[in-house]
């Protein structure tokens, strides 16, 4: 009969309905038990009703289980245990599976690939198709914007060029080629593609900021006074793009100590990108990659002594 008794007891309480009269000591422990959920007041309540409040009190609780916590009371029966988070410091590392990354590499350069078609796509009729063109009677200062709009045009177009085609035969060479197992497709990448990997992403970064900064030089050679307002919603744009880089460089594969193309922000990646392709042209009879080194340099000296020119005199386009 007790323990039929017992049943009903908490059958009632976890229903919500009123149990039996409790003496004062039963009603003080019930209200010092109120955070926690309906049944666990239910088994507690019918527990030292029947083996006496020295019993169950013998084994100490945690201090979480006693804190009154805050809000209704359906909030607080809603409330369930949650398990305490665990440290970054203390969280496994990831242990990647060896096995064969090669489709995950090339995911990785067709999204690389197709938003730089879409950019050469733009840069084309935006920096030759309706560009502007050079006039006998504009002012030293639209000279050289509308010259910087073609300059910046050409080199945007060309650095995204140069992606295209280091995603492409990338692509090309993963299908082909049988890659040994590695642990993750950032040791993959750093083994077999490191120079094909960051000469995409440099080359589609400096093809992206050229696009954003041609619609400053566009601006400033055809919207007047609303030329300032354009410039300033293009460098914030182009701060930001900075910034989410430089986290994406910091930040690697995720794991401390982990693999990481620079040291940290865009700079370091284009460093980087410099000692690959010297180090590239440097193994081997590689005439093709020397010539290419060689012309950017020319056009880089071409560029500076443009810039460098005497613009006190009108010049003649």
């Amino acid at each position: 009969w007790p323990l039929r008794r017992s049943a009903a007891t908490c059958h009632h309480a976890m229903l919500g309905a009123r149990g039996p009269r409790l003496d004062p000591a039963q009603r003080r422990r019930r209200r010092s038990l109120g955070s926690l959920p309906l049944r666990t007041v239910a088994v507690t309540s019918c527990f030292c009703s029947h083996v006496g409040p020295s019993a169950a009190t013998s084994r100490p609780r945690s201090e979480s289980s006693l804190t009154a916590t805050p809000g209704p009371l359906w909030r607080r029966r809603a409330q369930r245990w949650r398990p305490p988070a665990v440290p970054s410091s203390k969280m496994p590392s990831r242990n990647f599976a060896l096995m064969d990354y090669s489709q995950q590499a090339t995911r990785l350069f067709d999204n690389m690939r197709g938003p730089a078609s879409l950019i050469v796509g733009a840069l084309v009729p935006l920096g030759y198709f309706a560009g502007p063109k050079l006039q006998k009677e504009d002012t030293p200062s639209i000279t050289r914007a509308k010259r910087a709009h073609f300059l910046l045009a050409t080199a945007s177009i060309c650095c995204e060029l140069l992606a295209i085609i280091w995603s492409t035969v990338s692509v090309n060479k993963l299908t082909e080629t049988v890659s040994e197992p590695t642990h993750g497709v950032m040791q993959l990448l750093h083994r077999d593609y490191e120079l094909a990997w960051v000469a995409c992403n440099v080359n589609f970064l400096m093809g992206l900021l050229g696009f954003a900064c041609t619609m400053i030089t566009f601006s400033h050679i055809n919207f007047g006074a609303a030329r300032w307002v354009v410039t300033c919603m293009v460098s914030s744009a182009l701060i930001q793009m900075l910034s989410v880089v430089n986290f994406g460089v910091a930040q690697g594969d995720g794991l401390e100590g982990g693999l990481r193309f620079g040291n940290g922000n865009i700079l370091s990646l284009f460093l980087h990108y410099l000692r690959l392709l010297l180090g590239h042209a440097a193994m081997g009879p590689r005439l093709l990659s020397v010539c290419s080194l060689a012309l950017a340099l020319i056009s880089v000296v071409l560029i500076l002594r443009l810039l460098c020119r005497s613009t006190c005199s009108k010049e003649k386009p």
